[in-house]
């Protein structure tokens, strides 16, 4: 519930752009909010530039942003506290 309320926070209080992307989605995301086409911009796993400028840089949702954060956060607690 904890969880909630903080994706919550982070989508109305518009962290990270997060009200112009949709609610909850974990894939990576176009400026207007569209599915980022990775398979586009790399050529063989080498980027291609030109196609990164004609599609943009991808973007994450506020709420995966937030997972990842919390996620990491935790793991990083973990560690320490393993380490005494």
């Amino acid at each position: 519930m904890i969880c909630y309320c903080a994706y919550l926070g982070v989508y109305y209080s518009n962290l990270w752009g997060a009200r112009s992307l949709p609610f909850l989605a974990s894939n990576l995301r176009t400026a207007d909010g569209g599915r980022y086409n990775s398979t586009a911009v790399f050529d063989n796993g080498i980027l291609n530039r030109a196609a990164l400028e004609e599609y943009g840089l991808p973007r994450l949702t506020g709420s995966y942003a937030w997972s990842l954060t919390v996620g990491n956060a935790a793991v990083r607690t973990a560690v320490c506290a393993m380490r005494g």
